[in-house]
């Protein structure tokens, strides 16, 4: 189970548990885990959802980390910047075509 500070913080289940889905015990881990989820600011965060659903005119029904994650929504508020910037978004939920849109 995922500790509700590490939860709120936006780290998935896969980052915080290990290969196999084990919790990670090594110190290492816990250490850059930690680090991790001490840079996270849920007011920076909000703030940047608020200006991005702005500019795009996209409203976020899920989370802001799920909603970026495939970078669809950047592509869009690139293009909102600058438009015709992006030529093609890419909407598959192949891994490395994702990477394409970040």
């Amino acid at each position: 189970m995922i500790p509700k500070h590490i939860f709120e913080a936006g780290i998935t289940e896969n980052a915080y548990l290990g290969k196999g889905g084990k919790q990670v015990n090594n110190l290492l881990d816990k250490e850059l885990m930690a680090k991790k989820v001490a840079k996270y600011d849920p007011m920076a965060e909000a703030l940047a959802q608020q200006w991005i659903e702005r500019v795009t005119g996209v409203n976020f029904r899920d989370p802001f980390t799920v909603m970026i994650k495939d970078g669809q929504v950047l592509c869009q508020l690139a293009n909102a910047i600058k438009p015709g910037i992006i030529k093609k978004v890419s909407d598959t939920t192949v891994k490395f075509k994702q990477m394409e849109n970040i």
